[in-house]
């Protein structure tokens, strides 16, 4: 499940303690975005190097994962998301976070950053995050994962209207 593995590679908490040596006060805004999104209603898209990769919708209290064209109900609760972000964070050996000029997002404002990560078990990654002024939430990220063969992974979210897929 390729958004699993790009949410956890972007992160999703703040834990300070256990970041002794990571900034995490550059990174606070893009790991509380990310937090806050494991348990926000939404839809997301994910592409890698281009093509369709995955998508899913997360409800209040269930997440939804496109299968081979159908919808199957996922194991895994916004709320397990949740705490496997808390956890990724923990596993986060160095995180760096630069602010990038706003920019505006199929129509919404959005913060910036450049983000760099390392983590014991998935190496490198380099991300790019937009997160909504209003809302604090993320509405696209672009990861460059560096664990092997560069790919680049595009990840879409989508907060408006968001309903339970019929499941099969």
């Amino acid at each position: 499940m390729t958004r699993l593995f790009c949410l956890s590679v972007l992160i999703g908490a703040v834990a300070a303690p256990p970041l002794a040596q990571v900034s995490a006060g550059s990174c606070k805004p893009v790991f509380d975005a990310m937090l806050k999104e494991t348990v926000t209603p939404h839809h997301v898209v994910t592409t890698k190097d281009g093509a369709l990769q995955g998508e899913a919708i997360s409800t209040a209290d269930a997440t939804y994962v496109k299968i081979k064209g159908e919808w199957r109900k996922s194991p895994m609760t916004p709320q397990a998301m949740a705490a496997q972000q808390q956890e990724n964070i923990r596993d986060t050996t160095v995180a760096s976070c630069t602010p990038l000029p706003g920019e505006v997002v199929e129509g919404k404002p959005a913060a910036v950053y450049q983000a760099h990560y390392e983590q014991k078990d998935l190496g490198a990654s380099d991300a790019k995050v937009w997160i909504s002024k209003a809302t604090g939430l993320p509405l696209r990220t672009d990861v460059s994962l560096q664990a092997g063969e560069k790919v680049s992974v595009v990840t879409r979210f989508d907060y408006d209207n968001i309903k339970a897929p019929v499941v099969k």
